[in-house]
């Protein structure tokens, strides 16, 4: 008989939230639910925090399963994670962590423990080949496989021209560490080039606390820019299948694999990111997309002048971006994961 499965991260059911996180771990549950043929169950941390009492059940779940298949975020990493490695050596259940963003190789350079007990468990899962280097090499772990981000979905877009203005959106959490600051100094030089009537763009996503008067101050000033705020998980690729080419100018400490190029990508439209990071290993340059630097925002400006100059190459890179995002398919997700289950 098969043994029993428990997804441990943050669904965000308790609170609604919408975002890279609870998306991916959402998805990994139904790919384990949906292929499994075994038992699968999930408990959602999100919970513990309106119910202390949760966090009680949470311990029982864990102790009756045979697999942990974990998505931790930083805090529950911290404090929860070395409750959960001794647990799983009184009661015997394999571990399988799930990485969730570009920040584990790090944030583990200081903390000892983490980095002894993790090279124990049966699994990490990173999204990118930079970070499974960084965990052999700097760590020597030997249990890394590389998972990268996914969806699932039957989602097929419609391919075609649009405009006449160039259609761009922003779809992430709206804070300046994912460039809405960079976006708000591109439209300034386009507006001195008297281009910033040659295109729109739309925001979408959770505002941070931080940079709400920010953003609010700094859209009013643009008459060709609009917040449009959180899209369901269900109408995401829909939404995005209306626009040209998705913006993300991130320098986000935590990136990964963002799940906004891969959205991006199933509803067919190409991505001007920045090179932060790993992103470049997502973009086929010229095909999928471009990547421009992100200590010369002048490139990022000039992209979008070329871009909204040039419009007729769009429906060859759209079917690109398509093409692009079945190599991320459910089937290969699970074949990385399926034989440690046994």
């Amino acid at each position: 008989m098969k043994g029993k499965i428990l997804v441990l991260g943050n669904f965000g059911y308790s609170n609604n939230n919408i975002d890279g996180q609870t998306i991916k771990t959402r998805n990994l549950y139904s790919l384990l639910e949906n292929n499994y043929d075994g038992f699968v169950t999930y408990f959602d941390t999100s919970e513990i925090k309106n119910n202390n009492g949760k966090f009680f059940t949470m311990l029982t779940q864990l102790i009756r399963a045979n697999h942990l298949v974990y998505l931790p975020a930083h805090h529950n990493l911290k404090f929860i994670y070395p409750l959960i490695y001794i647990l799983s050596r009184i009661f015997n259940f394999s571990i399988f962590y799930i990485v969730i963003g570009g920040w584990l190789p790090e944030y583990i350079k200081e903390r000892p423990f983490h980095r002894w007990s993790l090279s124990r468990i049966s699994g990490i899962f990173p999204e990118t080949q930079n970070m499974k280097r960084k965990l052999e090499e700097w760590y020597g772990f030997q249990n890394v496989k590389i998972l990268p981000n996914f969806r699932i979905h039957n989602y097929t877009p419609i391919i075609q021209e649009r405009g006449p203005a160039f259609r761009f959106v922003f779809m992430s959490r709206i804070i300046k560490e994912k460039g809405i600051d960079v976006i708000f100094r591109m439209c300034e030089s386009m507006k001195e080039r008297d281009l910033i009537g040659a295109f729109s763009i739309d925001f979408f996503g959770p505002i941070g606390k931080n940079d709400e008067t920010y953003f609010f101050d700094n859209l009013k000033l643009y008459p060709n820019l609009e917040y449009n705020g959180v899209l369901d998980a269900q109408e995401i690729h829909s939404v995005l299948n209306n626009y040209d080419m998705l913006i993300l100018p991130t320098r986000y400490p935590g990136e990964g694999f963002p799940g906004a190029i891969l959205d991006a990508y199933i509803a067919g439209i190409p991505v001007l990111v920045s090179n932060w990071k790993d992103l470049a290993s997502f973009v086929d340059e010229g095909k999928t997309g471009f990547v421009f630097n992100l200590n010369n925002e002048n490139e990022f400006v000039e992209r979008v002048t070329f871009l909204v100059k040039n419009q007729k190459s769009l429906i060859g890179m759209k079917e690109m971006a398509y093409e692009k995002s079945k190599q991320f398919s459910v089937n290969e997700c699970y074949e990385v994961l399926k034989l440690k289950f046994k």
